[in-house]
């Protein structure tokens, strides 16, 4: 389903490679004129980029020449240690040449490949030496070279119709090709010449692997096959499957975002505006859409996706949205470790309802990948990313897009880091503001996971202050805020060796976990607290900590919270602050009116 889905995506593209023509990066051309004369080298740099004819899937020894491009070692017969033009020719340099050659005796009527064999058979490829360039050349052996003639537009690598001709003659029957037998291709189900090998494919700390791998007699040879014949794949359809995964993972693709040492990619199965504004929107709720403003057009992408969840906008039912998780087993292979097919609407309507999950107290953001991954990485000064378990962020993923309850491991990390923060000395986050944006964030994916927990008989929380919960943890939580606004309203708030001595401070962890040992004692002192409040207040405070502990069972205070009525008890206490704030603004906002 995975090359299918690839072979799809290469042939509604439309602007990809054609059938054996690839994008390569070559940064040195060798000027020449029509008699094969050397004048120059030119460094375009490290990203110019020239269609060119593809080379071999799979050379790890002996010498295979790519049409008119190449490395130093084949096109001017460099010496990588020596770092100069061998006197010697090398089986490169002469494969090179051979194949320049055939090319010169098909098309005599090409004056360019002419000119380009003339210019090593007039040996003026040992004239570099002398180019101001050549120390860079010879330093950089693994960039790629090409030719240019004086006066043309363009390289003599890149597509014409001589080339076009040659790449049709021959790059079916190339060396990856099993010329001794005919397969049906399990992507296009025609038959034809299996390929051996598949293309190499760059992806992040893997260097060059590969998707497809099978190694000859090393144990996974099936019924007699080696390589390819144990998975047969056609030329023609590998070239189109491979095409579109390079085009997915270069480098300023969109389709790819990198999760440590995992990478990703995503693409829709259609061209129509819903599945391309799908497409377009994925980066954003990953996170990664405006590293600069990260809230810009949250209502857009909130919005797209409720249109399409809503069916104010329906896409057609054929229209599927994939997305691939790759991961490097080692140098020379890569491995699946995700892989998802769904309908845009589906997909849609679980993006939705990561929206609503993770929604807390009308803040109008949504939460991104990466901001959940940041609210819960463990963070020093020598770490800035921070740690966090490797498993978390491909969990995350697949909670989001399948719409499934998110990890446990998400949710006991998010935990210890709220408990951590609140007792730390600052030194983890150092800005209050940061630090109540990690709060936040935390709360939100408490009340993400609590919610989607499969059997959850609790009653469901909402993303603002619900009175009608009597949760034991949730209305600790409010008490817990009440006693705490009542402090810093009187203004009861000590301090000592640099820190500030809070009841929030002090004694957030054992009212989270333990109430019954610690709410008698809060509640004594915050009588002493209402005594330096005016009267309206120390009445708002009383009916306030009536109403909360009247919901609380007559039994007390419990001895024990279990974990997940600690997280509420957080969620509790978020939602009782959000609302004092809340109340505080609309105060504010009512007397600006009234003096106006």
């Amino acid at each position: 389903m995975i090359l299918k889905a690839l072979y799809d995506y290469y042939h509604r593209h439309g602007e990809l490679p054609p059938l054996g023509y690839t994008i390569k990066k070559i940064r040195y051309i060798i000027v020449i004129d029509y008699d094969g004369t050397f004048l120059r080298v030119e460094d375009r740099g490290h990203d110019a980029s020239f269609m060119v004819i593809k080379g071999a899937n799979n050379v790890t020894s002996g010498a295979y020449a790519n049409v008119l491009w190449g490395k130093s070692k084949y096109i001017v017969n460099l010496d990588p240690k020596a770092k100069k033009i061998s006197k010697e020719y090398s089986k490169w340099f002469d494969c090179n040449y051979a194949q320049i050659s055939d090319l010169a005796e098909l098309y005599p009527d090409n004056k360019e490949f002419k000119a380009v064999k003339s210019f090593y058979e007039k040996q003026e490829f040992r004239k570099l030496e002398n180019d101001e360039l050549w120390n860079d050349i010879s330093q950089n052996d693994n960039s790629l070279m090409s030719f240019h003639i004086q006066g043309n537009y363009g390289i003599v690598a890149e597509q014409s119709p001589d080339l076009n001709d040659y790449c049709r003659r021959f790059f079916l029957n190339d060396i990856d090709v099993s010329k001794d037998v005919e397969e049906v291709c399990l992507i296009t189900g025609n038959k034809s010449n299996p390929v051996l090998s598949v293309t190499m494919t760059p992806i992040f700390n893997a260097g060059n692997g590969k998707l497809v791998s099978f190694q000859k007699d090393m144990g996974f040879d099936s019924y007699g096959k080696q390589q390819g014949l144990n998975a047969t794949i056609s030329k023609e359809a590998e070239f189109y499957c491979f095409t579109a995964l390079q085009h997915l993972l270069r480098n300023d693709s969109r389709n790819k975002f990198l999760l440590r040492d995992r990478t990703f990619v995503f693409w829709s199965s259609s061209n129509n505006d819903w599945a391309e504004k799908v497409e377009s929107l994925f980066l954003r709720i990953i996170g990664l859409g405006n590293k600069d403003n990260p809230d810009r057009h949250v209502d857009i992408i909130y919005k797209s996706f409720q249109s399409i969840f809503s069916g104010k906008k329906i896409p057609n039912s054929n229209d599927k949205f994939y997305v691939l998780g790759l991961a490097p087993f080692n140098k020379a292979r890569i491995g699946v470790i995700y892989w998802r097919e769904i309908d845009v609407k589906g997909f849609a309507e679980n993006i939705q309802k990561h929206f609503d999950d993770m929604e807390i107290c009308n803040n109008n953001q949504y939460l991104g990948l990466i901001d959940i991954i940041d609210a819960v990485s463990v963070k020093s000064n020598k770490d800035k990313k921070g740690k966090i378990s490797p498993n978390i962020p491909e969990a995350v993923i697949k909670s989001i897009i399948e719409g499934t309850p998110y990890p446990y491991s998400l949710f006991s990390a998010c935990m210890r880091r709220i408990k951590a923060d609140n007792f730390s000395d600052d030194q983890e986050v150092k800005s209050k503001k940061e630090k109540s944006k990690f709060f936040k964030i935390r709360i939100a994916i408490l009340k993400g996971y609590l919610n989607r927990l499969r059997n959850n008989n609790k009653k469901k929380l909402k993303k603002m202050l619900d009175k009608t919960n009597d949760n034991i943890g949730y209305l600790c939580g409010r008490l817990f805020a009440t006693l705490v606004k009542i402090q810093e309203d009187a203004k009861k708030i000590k301090t000592g060796s640099g820190h500030v001595s809070t009841i929030r401070r002090r004694f957030m962890s054992s009212a989270s976990t333990t109430p019954a040992v610690i709410f008698s004692s809060l509640l004594n002192v915050s009588i002493h607290h209402e005594e330096d409040l005016p009267i309206e207040k120390r009445v708002f405070f009383d009916k306030l900590k009536s109403e909360i502990i009247e919901k609380i069972s007559a039994a007390g205070f419990p001895a024990h919270l279990d974990i997940n009525d600690q997280a509420r008890f957080f969620i509790g206490y978020y939602h009782q602050r959000q609302d004092f704030f809340t109340r505080k603004l609309e105060k504010e906002n009512n007397e600006t009116i009234i003096n106006n």
